[in-house]
């Protein structure tokens, strides 16, 4: 058997230097945005570990009792009414926030929170919020790290273009992913076939 025979073909060669570089280009291009992934997403999955450095549901109460003024839900969307008149609601929910419950009323732009015991409301544009007191009174505002992470971890944060990163994280590593399957198993399979194919020498 020629020496020749035992080595990979030119053309195999040649595929697998084009896999390995898209194998390493898409690895390159992923790594930054599964990091944002990996770090977002396991901010939302112990957001109570981290509450600590930003707000305490307790500070919040605290401050909510001094002007009590519970709220039912045709008051809450009144509200909203009367805070953007030119915006149709489009969707009321019950759920808790920041541990009270409130009304979440979403309008075409805007986003409203409504604490029903209390009466304070939240008003969200971007990922800054703003509490209110029931008369209306301005009182704080804050960024909402909830908000921000989540959005950062879909994609949302950055809109349209978001939406295009997320497409082509999801093709990057479609293609890392196979191109790392042929690197792992179609080497080793030539070296076994050349194995296979290779007399014994005899001593």
């Amino acid at each position: 058997m020629k020496p020749s025979e035992n080595r990979p073909t030119k053309g195999r060669t040649s595929l697998q230097a084009v896999i390995r570089s898209i194998h390493s280009w898409t690895g390159l291009v992923v790594f930054p945005l599964l990091l944002i992934v990996g770090v977002t997403g396991y901010y939302l999955n112990h957001e109570s570990w981290f509450k600590p450095l930003f707000e305490t549901e307790v500070e919040i109460t605290d401050t909510f009792e001094k002007n009590r003024r519970p709220v039912h839900k045709n008051q809450a969307m009144a509200l909203a009414k009367q805070l953007w008149p030119q915006e149709k609601i489009r969707q009321v929910k019950r759920k808790k926030f920041k541990g009270i419950q409130s009304y979440h009323i979403r309008t075409q732009d805007h986003r409203l929170i409504v604490t029903i015991p209390y009466g304070h409301f939240f008003v969200q544009e971007s990922y800054w919020q703003r509490t209110y007191a029931p008369n209306g009174e301005w009182l704080e505002s804050r960024f909402d790290w909830d908000e921000f992470m989540e959005d950062l971890h879909t994609g949302k944060v950055a809109g349209e273009v978001g939406e295009w990163l997320s497409d082509i994280t999801a093709i990057c590593l479609v293609l890392f992913s196979l191109s790392g399957i042929y690197l792992m198993i179609v080497p080793r399979w030539g070296r076994y076939q050349r194995r296979k194919t290779t007399p014994q020498r005899q001593n």
